[in-house]
């Protein structure tokens, strides 16, 4: 996000498509993935007056009463007077959708700090000696890494271009879909999308005294500036990727993706049909919508409560990760690209995703990779560090891990620092407000 009287000359990292590695897959596991059993999706929105009737689907109850999931889905697209006990308690719900958007914008803030370096570099910059000497701060003799803060950024020739404690192009971006769901009454229209996208880039969120969009990516400039944009953007992304050689597929779509997981989370089909049409605004590749629907389906699935262990009274990750896996495959043509979906989404480490891989930070998979990767994860700051330390384009990397790992944790998790420090919470947070009333969640 702008924040600075020049706007940033420096754009993300467009990446061409890696060699797979030579291993086989079978690629019937991808096929059966990609229709797994459907959650029962949508029951009748009668929260506004005005709104657009859902789509309803009754809800089988079994003998003897409801099971865990079809309460937490009925509590989850809950009726208007939230007033039935065996429900979710709307509160932690309420606690889960903010922090898929809190974690979003802290996971890009904390990103920043370590954005185009080398994990060496990063290493280097935020150890011991030199965050004393910059900032003055002090660590206990028995901390072995510095825990990172928005007051620690180093200020070089690209990230004074930020105040402490900002976000970037990746939730400024999210936030423009948000607006764009609340002007639309939740329908999800991209010529309205990419009209805001188009004023952000010029004029960033003028309220907040931005001159500009800073950090946007060469494809997405490339979009924003073909002459059918405005009326057809998806027209516009396509002549984009085609004249590129069907090469590109940066992560510029999957970065802001996060809050489509949210909306209408109730209803898979409705979350990725909705997913696929904000990404292509920009991202035509296929291996970029998939991207996208793999973040958007795993939120969407941890809203309704699928895959929730009561016993632990978290998520089976491995299970929402393999069906999060499977929407993502159907939207892809070709083997190899559903073979280099399956190597990230799988990946055993962030070591093995090379996240700082010169010339390739930008990939899309490599993002998507850091974010499932971090969907394993249960400590909020730990992992989101562990991101930020591998470097490579780790505000965008950061922005996905947070999303999810937010969405899991839910944002009395989030790291108290983290979250208040935020630079414009105040003004996110009446998005947030906004947004929740949307989807008939007030306090």
């Amino acid at each position: 996000m702008a924040s600075h009287p020049q706007e940033s000359s420096l754009q993300a990292v467009d990446v061409n498509r890696s060699d797979p590695e030579n291993e086989t897959l079978d690629v019937t596991k991808c096929i059966s993935a990609s229709n797994p059993v459907k959650q029962v999706t949508t029951v009748s929105d009668t929260r506004k007056q005005n709104a657009d009737k859902m789509e309803s689907l009754d809800v089988t109850e079994s003998q003897g009463g409801q099971s865990l999931t079809e309460q937490l889905v009925k509590a989850l697209v809950p009726p208007a007077s939230f007033n039935n006990e065996s429900f979710l308690n709307k509160k932690d719900l309420m606690d889960r959708i903010k922090g898929t958007i809190y974690g979003n914008c802290i996971g890009d803030a904390i990103g920043l700090l370590t954005e185009f370096m080398t994990k060496s570099e990063a290493a280097q910059i935020y150890s011991k000696k030199s965050i004393v000497q910059r900032v003055k701060r002090l660590f206990s003799a028995d901390q072995d890494k510095v825990h990172l803060e928005y007051d620690m950024k180093f200020n070089d020739g690209h990230r004074w271009k930020w105040d402490t404690g900002d976000w970037t192009d990746d939730s400024d971006q999210m936030i423009l879909i948000l607006q764009s769901l609340l002007d639309n009454d939740g329908k999800m229209v991209p010529v309205d999308f990419g009209k805001k996208m188009k004023f952000w880039s010029r004029r960033g969120f003028p309220e907040l005294g931005d001159i500009g969009g800073m950090g946007i990516g060469s494809t997405t400039r490339n979009v924003l500036h073909h002459p059918d944009f405005l009326t057809d953007p998806h027209k516009a992304a396509e002549y984009v990727w085609e004249s590129s050689g069907r090469f590109l597929a940066p992560n510029g779509g999957v970065m802001r993706t996060s809050i489509l997981g949210v909306h209408n989370f109730g209803d898979i089909d409705a979350v990725i049909k909705n997913t696929k049409a904000a990404c292509k605004v920009t991202h035509a590749d296929p291996r970029c919508i998939a991207s996208c629907v793999a973040v958007t389906t795993a939120i969407a699935m941890m809203l309704q409560g699928k895959h929730f262990v009561e016993e632990s009274g978290s998520y089976d990750a491995e299970a929402l990760i393999k069906e999060a896996f499977g929407y993502a495959c159907a939207t892809l043509e070709t083997d190899e690209q559903k073979e280099g979906l399956e190597e990230h989404m799988f990946a055993k480490s962030l070591k093995d995703l090379q996240l700082d891989e010169r010339g390739k930070i930008g990939y899309t998979y490599k993002c998507l990779g850091a974010g499932i990767w971090s969907l394993r994860q249960d400590d909020f700051r730990a992992a989101i560090e562990a991101v930020a330390y591998e470097a490579g384009d780790a505000d965008t990397n950061g922005a996905v891990a947070g999303a999810l790992l937010g969405c899991k944790l839910g944002a009395s998790k989030l790291p108290e620092s983290w979250l208040n420090e935020l630079l414009h919470k105040k003004w996110l947070d009446e998005k947030i407000e906004k947004f929740l009333a949307l989807l008939g969640l007030t306090e």
